[in-house]
C-alpha cells in the first residue's frame, strides 16, 4: 500500500471510531447529527412545539392528552441535556477586560 492510502485509511478508522463513540442525534429530516449540536438543539425544540401544538388540540383528562404530556417530558428533559452538551462543546468567550494601568486620564486638575 502506498503512503498517502495508509494515511486515509487511518483518519477513516478515526472517524468511525470518533462517530461510533459519540452520541447522536436523528432530526425530523433523516439527518443524524452529534447530539448537542446547535441543529440537535433547533431540532428538539422544534419538535416540542409541534407535540405541543398536538397536545393542546386533546380534550382536558383523556388518555391522548396524557401521553401527549408524557412524550413533552421526555422532550424536555432531553433537550435541557442537548443544551448542556452544547454549552460544554462551545464555551462562551470570555469578556477581555480592560486594565486600570492602561487607561489615560484627559482631564488635569
Amino acid at each position: 500500500m502506498k503512503p498517502d492510502e495508509l494515511y486515509m485509511r487511518s483518519l477513516i478508522r478515526e472517524q468511525i471510531l470518533k462517530l461510533s463513540t459519540q452520541p447522536t442525534h436523528k432530526c425530523m429530516n433523516g439527518d443524524v447529527v452529534p447530539f448537542g449540536c446547535e441543529e440537535c438543539v433547533e431540532d428538539i425544540e422544534n419538535r416540542l412545539v409541534d407535540v405541543t401544538f398536538h397536545r393542546d388540540l386533546q380534550d382536558y383528562r383523556t388518555s391522548a392528552r396524557d401521553n401527549y404530556n408524557g412524550i413533552l417530558r421526555v422532550l424536555r428533559r432531553t433537550l435541557k441535556a442537548a443544551k448542556k452538551q452544547h454549552d460544554k462543546d462551545n464555551p462562551p468567550e470570555a469578556p477581555i477586560a480592560a486594565d486600570d494601568e492602561d487607561e489615560v486620564s484627559l482631564v488635569q486638575v
